[in-house]
Parts: structure tokens; sequence; C-alpha cells
């Protein structure tokens, strides 16, 4: 039986490629959510169950309506000077305390509300939340200034909103705001969008309904994406295609501009692009296509990758070596890279690596040269191991004819198993 790897979505380590639009989007998993008023009801449709506590479910929706809208506002002198406070402010408690003197004041616009929210979702990112900051007043009126924001639709193209996870009406007209003006999002608000969902999982409401409307428009704005778009798209489509297969409508599209753009790409970008790709093959064949451009250009950036996006791509090109035999071709260089940066390898990077090198060593016998640094390596990680790692490191060993370290793998496996 083929063993797969293991694929949390974190393995592909999207946030370093995030537009500054898109970058606060990464909710905290330690921080805890801001406690419901007595008007609010918990927000169960959106725990985040696989979080070592509750966190922030940071939302980063791309609304998009034109031109801006600001009727009603004045005192553009002061809107500014609050715009540069409000970016400059810290710790959170000043963000907090700033926003709370202006916050139901006519200055306080769509830009006001980005900044203070994606700086707080900062500060939530590095765990510098205090339980006073979580619990301060001023969220729930932030979130009453953004409902009112939404109604009176004067939120431009490209601003962007943090919204605490905990009013699920909120969500409910974000997302409804989004479909409503998908059709006038851009190639990066699109891309942004997409990228949000997919870092949420299946805890959006009506998720399915929004990835539609945007996997619809793309098409008609994919040409206008830069190769960081067309990567995050690529796999957010990968990372959505269970929970809302619609997304899939989106990836032709995708697929047929990669060759365009790869020249452009950086190691990041290729390890996350062939990386979809390979999720992507069976539902969407198309995205085939793409793999070719990325082989041509992995070689001269693999030098350049670090150790998750060198075990990504090797993984990747061991489930894309028969659907896409030119993949191959890009083993050599990143099998040479593999023992020079083995010492920043995770467990997972380490058993997915020997699993592919298992797998490659009859289409690309060059895959070989990392066999004896991974296997010198795993017995020292072997205690963090998972079972799936575990038994994927397992199979990889006895396939390599490894025999010392797979005996070492499955004595550690029979106490895991006590």
């Amino acid at each position: 039986m083929q063993l797969k790897p293991l694929e949390a979505k974190d393995t592909v380590g999207i946030a370093a490629t995030m537009d500054a639009t898109a970058e606060a989007a990464h909710a905290d998993r330690s921080t805890v959510v801001p406690a419901a008023s007595p008007h609010q009801r918990p927000l169960k449709r959106l725990a985040w169950r696989s979080f070592r506590a509750a966190m922030i479910a940071a939302v980063s929706v791309i609304l998009s309506s034109g031109e801006a809208r600001e009727a009603g506002i004045d005192g553009e002198g002061a809107a500014k000077v609050l715009t540069v406070e409000l970016s400059r402010a810290a710790p959170a408690a000043a963000i907090l305390n700033l926003a709370g003197k202006e916050v139901d004041g006519s200055i306080f616009n769509y830009f006001h509300m980005a900044a203070t929210l994606s700086r707080l979702a900062k500060f939530s990112q590095r765990r510098q939340l205090s339980p006073s900051d979580v619990a301060s007043p001023v969220w729930p009126r932030l979130m009453t200034r953004l409902r009112s924001m939404l109604k009176n639709g004067v939120l431009p193209a490209r601003a962007t909103a943090q919204v605490e996870g905990y009013d699920e009406h909120l969500l409910l007209e974000l997302m409804r705001y989004t479909r409503k003006e998908a059709g006038a999002m851009d190639a990066q608000s699109l891309s942004n969008c997409l990228l949000t969902l997919a870092k949420s999982g299946d805890a959006m409401p009506d998720m399915h309904a929004t990835v539609e409307s945007i996997a619809e428009r793309m098409p008609h704005v994919v040409h206008d994406m830069i190769p960081q778009h067309l990567s995050n798209s690529l796999w957010a489509a990968a990372a959505l295609q269970d929970i809302a297969s619609h997304v899939l409508m989106a990836v032709p599209a995708i697929a047929e501009q990669i060759p365009r753009k790869a020249g452009g790409m950086i190691p990041q970008h290729l390890s996350n692009s062939l990386w979809a790709a390979a999720k992507l093959q069976e539902a969407a064949p198309s995205v085939l296509t793409a793999v070719p451009a990325m082989t041509e250009r992995i070689p001269l950036k693999a030098a350049e990758m670090n150790a998750q996006e060198l075990s990504n791509s090797l993984w990747a090109a061991a489930k894309l070596q028969d659907s896409a035999p030119q993949v191959r071709l890009a083993v050599p260089a990143i099998a040479e890279c593999v023992p020079r940066k083995l010492r920043d390898f995770n467990t997972q990077g380490l058993s997915n690596s020997l699993w592919a090198a298992a797998k490659l060593k009859k289409a690309a016998p060059e895959v070989l040269a990392t066999v004896p640094a991974l296997v010198a390596q795993i017995p020292s990680v072997t205690s963090a191991m998972v079972p799936a790692a575990l038994q994927m490191s397992l199979w990889a060993a006895a396939e390599l004819g490894e025999d010392d370290l797979a005996a070492q793998l499955r004595r550690k496996r029979a106490r895991q198993k006590h």
C-alpha cells in the first residue's frame, strides 16, 4: 500500500509570501477570543478545535466597490493624523485606547478600521495580547462600526478588515458582502480573499457560496496576477478543494498563466505551486500544464530554497512523477541541496523527504544522494514523530534497504502502540 506523507496546511509555509494586505490574516493559535458581551452569543460554529486554545479568527476580506466612497466623513487632516498614530501605536493597549477614542466619531474611516485590526492581529500573532486587551470594551464598538461600514457601503476596493470570530452575524455579513462585490474585485483582491478562506478551513459561514463567487470571477482577471498571487491562489485551491469544490473552476485559468509568469517566481512560489499541483492533479488535471514551466525554473532556484521548500518540492515531485514526468528533471538540483540544509529540517520534512527518495529512486536515481544524510538525521528525531510520520519513514527505510534504521523505527512504533 502506498503511504502518503503528512499534509498539514502549515507544510507549505504560505505566510512569508503573503501581501501586506493579507499578512494579518494569520491567526495566532494560542490567543483567546475576546469574550462575548451579554448581547452576543458564543460562536460555536467557528470553534477552532484543532487549536490549543481559543484564538482570534482573523478574517481578511477584500471588499471591492470601485472608487472610495467616504461621503459624510470630515476632518481630513485629523483623519490622516489618526492613521499615522494607529500605524505606530504600541502595545496593543495603546492601539485599543486610541481606537476607542475615535471609533464612534465622524473621522474614523475604513483606513483606521484596517489599521486598527491589522495591528492588533500582529500583536495576536506574537502572543502579545494581554487578558485585559482581549476583554477590552473597544472590541464590540469596533465590530459595530465595521457593520455600519458594510451596510453603508463605504469600504473601497482592496480595503482589508480583521474581524473577531465571536460574532457570527458579522461574519455572515462580511461573506455576503464579499460575494456581492466579487464581480468587481481585482486580481490581488481575489487572490488574498481566496487565501484567507483557505487558511480558515471550513470554519467560515457560507464558505461554499463565497468561494464559488470568487472562483467564477478569477478567470476574468487572472492574467493580471503576479507570480505571488498565482502561487497563493493555486495553494488556496488545493487547500479548499475538499471543502469547497467550486474552487476547482479557477484552476485551469491559474495553471494557464503560470508558464507565462514562472520566470518571476521565487523559491517559495515554486515550492508552494508544485505542492499544490500534486494535491490538485486528480481533481483538476489541467493543473499539470503548469508543471513543466516550474520544473525548468526550480534548478535555477533550488540553492535558494529553505528546508521546508526543498522537502515540499521533493514530496511533490514524487507525487507527480507519473502524471507529469518532466518533474523528474528538477530532482537532481533539489537532491543536491537537501544535505546542505538538513539541520533545518523538521520531523515532517525528514519523513517526507525519505518517503520521496524511496518513491523516486528508480525514475530519478540522483535522489539517492539525499539518503545517507537523511538516515543519519532521522534517529535523533524519532521521539518527536507522530505515528503517521513514523510509519511513512519505516516504509521508506525498508524500501531503500536501510535495515538498521528500519529496525530502530519498528522498535519505536512498538513502543508507541503500548
